[in-house]
Protein backbone atom coordinates (compact mmCIF):
# COMPACT_ATOMS: atom_id res chain seq x y z
CA UNK A 1 0.00 0.00 0.00
CA UNK A 2 1.05 3.58 -0.57
CA UNK A 3 2.22 5.46 2.52
CA UNK A 4 3.12 9.10 3.07
CA UNK A 5 6.84 9.73 3.57
CA UNK A 6 8.46 13.10 4.32
CA UNK A 7 10.95 14.23 1.68
CA UNK A 8 13.57 16.72 2.82
CA UNK A 9 14.98 19.22 0.32
CA UNK A 10 18.50 18.35 1.48
CA UNK A 11 18.99 14.64 0.86
CA UNK A 12 21.45 11.99 -0.30
CA UNK A 13 21.12 8.85 -2.37
CA UNK A 14 23.33 5.89 -3.22
CA UNK A 15 24.11 5.33 -6.87
CA UNK A 16 25.15 1.72 -7.50
CA UNK A 17 25.83 0.23 -10.90
CA UNK A 18 27.08 -2.92 -12.60
CA UNK A 19 26.68 -5.43 -9.80
CA UNK A 20 26.73 -8.35 -12.31
CA UNK A 21 25.18 -10.82 -9.89
CA UNK A 22 24.91 -14.55 -10.48
CA UNK A 23 25.30 -15.56 -6.83
CA UNK A 24 22.95 -14.15 -4.20
CA UNK A 25 25.74 -14.10 -1.60
CA UNK A 26 27.52 -11.35 -3.55
CA UNK A 27 24.49 -9.07 -3.50
CA UNK A 28 23.93 -9.83 0.18
CA UNK A 29 27.40 -8.38 0.84
CA UNK A 30 26.49 -5.19 -1.01
CA UNK A 31 23.19 -4.85 0.87
CA UNK A 32 24.89 -5.46 4.22
CA UNK A 33 27.42 -2.73 3.46
CA UNK A 34 24.77 -0.19 2.41
CA UNK A 35 22.61 -0.96 5.43
CA UNK A 36 25.55 -0.67 7.85
CA UNK A 37 26.88 2.70 6.70
CA UNK A 38 26.05 5.46 9.24
CA UNK A 39 24.57 7.68 6.54
CA UNK A 40 20.84 8.35 6.19
CA UNK A 41 19.90 8.34 2.50
CA UNK A 42 16.57 8.86 0.76
CA UNK A 43 16.85 6.02 -1.74
CA UNK A 44 19.14 3.87 -3.90
CA UNK A 45 19.39 3.93 -7.70
CA UNK A 46 20.85 1.00 -9.61
CA UNK A 47 21.84 2.08 -13.13
CA UNK A 48 21.86 -1.35 -14.70
CA UNK A 49 23.70 -4.59 -15.27
CA UNK A 50 22.09 -6.02 -12.18
CA UNK A 51 22.88 -9.55 -13.35
CA UNK A 52 26.06 -11.14 -14.64
CA UNK A 53 24.86 -11.61 -18.21
CA UNK A 54 21.33 -12.83 -18.91
CA UNK A 55 21.79 -11.75 -22.54
CA UNK A 56 24.03 -14.77 -23.24
CA UNK A 57 21.78 -17.28 -21.45
CA UNK A 58 18.68 -19.33 -22.15
CA UNK A 59 15.45 -17.88 -20.77
CA UNK A 60 15.59 -20.41 -17.92
CA UNK A 61 19.17 -19.55 -16.94
CA UNK A 62 18.48 -15.83 -17.33
CA UNK A 63 15.67 -16.22 -14.77
CA UNK A 64 18.09 -17.95 -12.41
CA UNK A 65 20.39 -14.91 -12.52
CA UNK A 66 17.47 -12.56 -11.84
CA UNK A 67 16.43 -14.80 -8.93
CA UNK A 68 19.93 -14.68 -7.46
CA UNK A 69 19.90 -10.89 -7.59
CA UNK A 70 16.45 -10.65 -6.03
CA UNK A 71 17.29 -13.07 -3.20
CA UNK A 72 20.53 -11.22 -2.50
CA UNK A 73 18.85 -7.81 -2.40
CA UNK A 74 16.25 -8.89 0.16
CA UNK A 75 16.55 -6.81 3.32
CA UNK A 76 17.76 -3.54 1.74
CA UNK A 77 16.34 -0.90 4.06
CA UNK A 78 15.97 1.87 1.46
CA UNK A 79 13.64 2.32 -1.52
CA UNK A 80 15.42 1.36 -4.74
CA UNK A 81 14.87 2.35 -8.37
CA UNK A 82 16.17 0.29 -11.30
CA UNK A 83 17.56 1.21 -14.71
CA UNK A 84 17.78 -1.49 -17.38
CA UNK A 85 21.30 -2.39 -18.50
CA UNK A 86 22.46 -4.33 -21.55
CA UNK A 87 23.11 -7.48 -19.51
CA UNK A 88 19.44 -7.52 -18.46
CA UNK A 89 18.40 -8.27 -22.07
CA UNK A 90 17.64 -11.95 -21.59
CA UNK A 91 18.57 -14.49 -24.30
CA UNK A 92 19.37 -11.84 -26.95
CA UNK A 93 22.95 -13.05 -27.54
CA UNK A 94 22.43 -16.76 -26.97
CA UNK A 95 22.98 -19.23 -29.82
CA UNK A 96 19.32 -20.28 -29.59
CA UNK A 97 17.04 -17.27 -29.14
CA UNK A 98 13.33 -17.26 -28.31
CA UNK A 99 12.01 -13.80 -29.25
CA UNK A 100 8.43 -15.10 -29.02
CA UNK A 101 8.82 -15.69 -25.27
CA UNK A 102 7.31 -13.11 -22.89
CA UNK A 103 10.57 -13.03 -20.95
CA UNK A 104 12.82 -12.46 -23.98
CA UNK A 105 14.99 -9.32 -24.01
CA UNK A 106 13.50 -6.78 -21.56
CA UNK A 107 10.65 -9.13 -20.64
CA UNK A 108 12.08 -10.37 -17.34
CA UNK A 109 13.14 -6.88 -16.30
CA UNK A 110 9.66 -5.48 -16.98
CA UNK A 111 8.04 -8.40 -15.19
CA UNK A 112 10.20 -7.90 -12.09
CA UNK A 113 10.71 -4.14 -11.99
CA UNK A 114 8.22 -2.43 -14.30
CA UNK A 115 8.90 -0.08 -17.23
CA UNK A 116 12.41 0.66 -18.47
CA UNK A 117 11.53 4.36 -18.89
CA UNK A 118 9.93 6.28 -16.02
CA UNK A 119 10.19 9.36 -13.84
CA UNK A 120 9.56 10.30 -10.22
CA UNK A 121 9.89 13.34 -7.99
CA UNK A 122 11.79 13.47 -4.72
CA UNK A 123 11.39 16.71 -2.80
CA UNK A 124 11.74 19.40 -5.49
CA UNK A 125 13.86 17.35 -7.92
CA UNK A 126 12.52 15.45 -10.95
CA UNK A 127 14.34 12.17 -11.66
CA UNK A 128 14.15 10.50 -15.09
CA UNK A 129 15.25 6.96 -15.95
CA UNK A 130 15.98 6.32 -19.64
CA UNK A 131 16.63 3.16 -21.63
CA UNK A 132 19.70 3.46 -23.84
CA UNK A 133 19.81 0.02 -25.49
CA UNK A 134 17.49 -1.32 -28.18
CA UNK A 135 17.23 -4.98 -29.20
CA UNK A 136 17.62 -5.70 -32.91
CA UNK A 137 15.56 -8.28 -34.87
CA UNK A 138 18.67 -10.42 -35.43
CA UNK A 139 19.45 -10.38 -31.69
CA UNK A 140 22.03 -8.45 -29.69
CA UNK A 141 21.46 -4.73 -29.20
CA UNK A 142 22.60 -1.24 -30.12
CA UNK A 143 22.82 1.89 -28.00
CA UNK A 144 20.33 4.68 -28.64
CA UNK A 145 17.00 6.08 -27.37
CA UNK A 146 14.13 5.01 -29.63
CA UNK A 147 11.39 7.32 -30.97
CA UNK A 148 8.68 6.03 -28.63
CA UNK A 149 10.90 6.79 -25.64
CA UNK A 150 11.80 10.24 -26.96
CA UNK A 151 8.11 11.03 -27.47
CA UNK A 152 7.43 10.04 -23.88
CA UNK A 153 10.37 12.16 -22.67
CA UNK A 154 9.10 15.22 -24.52
CA UNK A 155 5.68 14.88 -22.89
CA UNK A 156 7.15 14.21 -19.44
CA UNK A 157 9.33 17.32 -19.63
CA UNK A 158 6.39 19.40 -20.86
CA UNK A 159 4.57 18.73 -17.57
CA UNK A 160 7.34 20.30 -15.49
CA UNK A 161 7.29 23.92 -14.32
CA UNK A 162 10.03 26.10 -15.78
CA UNK A 163 13.33 25.71 -13.96
CA UNK A 164 12.42 22.42 -12.28
CA UNK A 165 15.70 20.65 -11.30
CA UNK A 166 16.18 17.38 -13.22
CA UNK A 167 18.50 14.39 -12.69
CA UNK A 168 18.79 11.72 -15.40
CA UNK A 169 19.78 8.07 -15.04
CA UNK A 170 20.79 5.86 -17.95
CA UNK A 171 22.99 2.77 -17.96
CA UNK A 172 25.47 4.10 -20.51
CA UNK A 173 26.54 7.59 -21.61
CA UNK A 174 23.73 9.81 -22.91
CA UNK A 175 23.34 9.88 -26.68
CA UNK A 176 23.41 13.09 -28.70
CA UNK A 177 19.84 12.66 -29.94
CA UNK A 178 18.72 13.79 -26.47
CA UNK A 179 20.16 17.28 -27.05
CA UNK A 180 17.06 18.96 -28.44
CA UNK A 181 14.86 17.56 -25.66
CA UNK A 182 17.13 18.62 -22.79
CA UNK A 183 18.34 21.97 -24.11
CA UNK A 184 17.04 24.80 -21.96
CA UNK A 185 16.00 22.46 -19.14
CA UNK A 186 17.46 22.69 -15.65
CA UNK A 187 19.30 19.36 -15.74
CA UNK A 188 21.71 19.36 -12.80
CA UNK A 189 23.39 16.01 -13.58
CA UNK A 190 23.12 12.66 -15.34
CA UNK A 191 24.47 9.40 -13.92
CA UNK A 192 25.31 6.01 -15.41
CA UNK A 193 27.75 3.11 -15.40
CA UNK A 194 28.51 0.45 -18.03
CA UNK A 195 32.24 1.05 -18.55
CA UNK A 196 33.49 -0.06 -15.08
CA UNK A 197 35.46 3.13 -14.69
CA UNK A 198 34.89 6.73 -13.64
CA UNK A 199 34.73 9.49 -16.22
CA UNK A 200 32.67 12.54 -17.12
CA UNK A 201 31.41 14.17 -20.29
CA UNK A 202 29.94 17.67 -20.63
CA UNK A 203 26.46 17.71 -22.08
CA UNK A 204 24.06 20.56 -22.82
CA UNK A 205 24.73 22.68 -19.75
CA UNK A 206 25.35 19.81 -17.33
CA UNK A 207 27.75 16.93 -16.68
CA UNK A 208 27.16 13.25 -17.44
CA UNK A 209 28.90 11.28 -14.65
CA UNK A 210 29.87 7.66 -15.32
CA UNK A 211 30.54 5.77 -12.09
CA UNK A 212 32.79 2.76 -11.45
CA UNK A 213 31.21 -0.67 -10.90
CA UNK A 214 30.24 -2.36 -7.66
CA UNK A 215 31.75 -5.56 -9.07
CA UNK A 216 34.95 -3.87 -10.27
CA UNK A 217 36.44 -6.25 -12.83
CA UNK A 218 33.54 -8.69 -12.49
CA UNK A 219 34.34 -9.46 -8.83
CA UNK A 220 37.95 -10.27 -9.58
CA UNK A 221 39.85 -6.97 -9.45
CA UNK A 222 39.63 -3.19 -9.27
CA UNK A 223 37.70 -1.07 -11.73
CA UNK A 224 39.49 0.00 -14.90
CA UNK A 225 40.33 3.42 -13.43
CA UNK A 226 42.00 1.92 -10.36
CA UNK A 227 39.02 2.49 -8.09
CA UNK A 228 37.99 -0.30 -5.73
CA UNK A 229 34.75 -2.22 -6.02
CA UNK A 230 32.14 0.18 -4.68
CA UNK A 231 29.44 2.76 -5.25
CA UNK A 232 28.71 6.47 -5.01
CA UNK A 233 27.02 8.56 -2.34
CA UNK A 234 25.48 11.69 -3.86
CA UNK A 235 24.22 14.77 -2.01
CA UNK A 236 21.61 17.26 -3.26
CA UNK A 237 21.16 20.56 -1.46
CA UNK A 238 18.96 23.51 -2.41
CA UNK A 239 17.98 21.66 -5.60
CA UNK A 240 21.61 21.46 -6.73
CA UNK A 241 24.21 18.71 -6.87
CA UNK A 242 26.28 19.35 -3.75
CA UNK A 243 29.01 16.70 -3.74
CA UNK A 244 29.64 12.96 -3.85
CA UNK A 245 32.06 10.37 -2.56
CA UNK A 246 32.95 6.88 -3.81
CA UNK A 247 32.63 4.21 -1.12
CA UNK A 248 34.26 0.77 -0.98
CA UNK A 249 32.05 -2.28 -1.09
CA UNK A 250 33.66 -3.31 2.20
CA UNK A 251 34.70 -1.10 5.10
CA UNK A 252 33.69 2.41 6.12
CA UNK A 253 36.30 4.25 4.11
CA UNK A 254 36.06 8.03 4.42
CA UNK A 255 38.00 9.36 1.46
CA UNK A 256 38.10 8.93 -2.32
CA UNK A 257 40.07 10.69 -5.01
CA UNK A 258 38.29 12.40 -7.88
CA UNK A 259 41.19 13.68 -9.93
CA UNK A 260 43.52 12.41 -11.08
CA UNK A 261 42.34 8.80 -11.22
CA UNK A 262 44.59 5.85 -10.48
CA UNK A 263 45.27 4.83 -14.08
CA UNK A 264 46.70 8.23 -15.12
CA UNK A 265 50.43 8.71 -15.64
CA UNK A 266 51.35 12.22 -14.54
CA UNK A 267 54.27 14.62 -14.86
CA UNK A 268 54.89 18.06 -13.46
CA UNK A 269 52.65 20.04 -11.12
CA UNK A 270 49.21 18.46 -10.59
CA UNK A 271 46.02 19.28 -8.73
CA UNK A 272 44.59 16.43 -6.64
CA UNK A 273 40.92 16.53 -5.65
CA UNK A 274 39.59 14.28 -2.89
CA UNK A 275 36.12 13.91 -1.40
CA UNK A 276 35.94 13.13 2.31
CA UNK A 277 32.94 11.72 4.20
CA UNK A 278 32.96 12.69 7.87
CA UNK A 279 29.88 10.62 8.93
CA UNK A 280 28.56 13.70 10.73
CA UNK A 281 31.51 14.04 13.10
CA UNK A 282 34.31 16.65 13.31
CA UNK A 283 37.20 15.63 11.10
CA UNK A 284 40.73 16.91 10.72
CA UNK A 285 42.43 16.47 7.35
CA UNK A 286 46.21 16.31 6.89
CA UNK A 287 48.37 15.24 3.96
CA UNK A 288 51.96 14.20 3.40
CA UNK A 289 54.12 13.84 0.30
CA UNK A 290 57.40 11.95 0.57
CA UNK A 291 57.04 12.08 4.34
CA UNK A 292 56.63 15.88 4.42
CA UNK A 293 53.33 17.61 5.38
CA UNK A 294 51.71 20.10 3.00
CA UNK A 295 48.63 22.32 3.18
CA UNK A 296 45.21 21.06 2.06
CA UNK A 297 42.60 23.46 0.73
CA UNK A 298 39.07 22.66 1.97
CA UNK A 299 36.52 24.13 -0.44
CA UNK A 300 33.19 22.94 0.95
CA UNK A 301 31.62 20.92 3.72
CA UNK A 302 28.27 19.11 3.79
Amino acid sequence: ALARQPQKKVFMFYHITDTHINKSALMKEVVAQINSLPVDVAFVVHTGDLVLGSDTKTIFNALKQYDSYLIGEYGLKYPIFYVCGNHELANTRHAVRHPEHDFYAKGIFRHRYGPTVFSFDWADVHFIALDGQQVQPEGAYTYYNDDIQLGWLEKDLALLPEGKPIVIFQHEILSKNLDKYLEGKNVIAAFGGHSHRTWTRPFKGFTNYIVAAVCGGWWGMQNRDGRPQGFQLTSIKDDKLENFVFLNRKGHNAISNFTPLGNNILKGEQEFVFSVLDYGKPLEIAAELDGKPFAVEKKSQA
